[in-house]
């Protein structure tokens, strides 16, 4: 909390912008915990204060609604993911691609690359995309073999949900800088995600 401000947008132009990251992992573990333990009202307001540091704090809605489904709330998962995709549409509003940029659609035509370009971001402490990749590679594979052997129910619910926003925050960072060239899946400021995937996927 002492390192973002989500009134304070000048943390985006700083040489790094790595303060920010910090901030929306922490304002997103914040919201996790606290729906975990029924706490709402702060694990709303927690939600949008991630979304309103940067756009991937968007990233907790699936896992939040995922939650709810797992825990047979069908209502309220209904109720989530519709205020998610209003969420997502006001953030939006406006939305232009940069001059330059390739656009979304076209990126979509290239699937190979944008999963390549995603797990480089999971696995973004490598420095490098080669082994970046292979770190990424490496932490997928792990979650599919939790999942494939069931043992992924013996994992707290949290940590799963968790894992869900940091995997998904690193496949938007795919989307949004994959046109930029492989050294755009490694920046620095985005280590803190792969460094937290890591850290969850041993615990798990």
């Amino acid at each position: 909390l002492l390192l973002t401000s989500v009134t304070h947008y000048g943390a985006q132009y700083w040489a790094t912008g790595a303060l920010q990251q910090f901030g929306i992992g922490a304002y997103a573990m914040a919201a996790l915990f606290a729906f975990d333990r029924g706490r709402v009202v702060l694990a709303a307001a927690a939600t949008l204060a991630a979304a309103f540091t940067a756009a991937n704090g968007l990233m907790l809605m699936p896992p939040i609604v995922l939650r709810s489904v797992l825990r047979g709330r069908r209502r309220e998962a209904m109720l989530l993911t519709v205020l998610g995709v209003v969420l997502f549409a006001l953030y939006f509003i406006g939305y232009e691609t940069p001059a330059g940029r390739t656009p979304i659609g076209e990126l979509l035509r290239e699937p190979l690359r944008l999963v390549a370009f995603g797990l480089a971001s999971l696995g973004g402490l490598g420095d490098a995309f080669g082994p970046s990749l292979a770190i990424g590679a490496a932490i997928a594979l792990a979650w599919l073999a939790l999942v494939a052997t069931g043992v992924w129910r013996r994992v707290p619910p949290v940590v799963l949900a968790a894992m869900l926003f940091f995997a998904l925050t690193c496949a938007a960072i795919a989307l949004g800088r994959a046109a930029l060239g492989t050294q755009a899946a490694t920046l620095s400021r985005y280590r803190f995600y792969s460094a937290a995937s890591i850290l969850l996927t041993l615990a798990a």
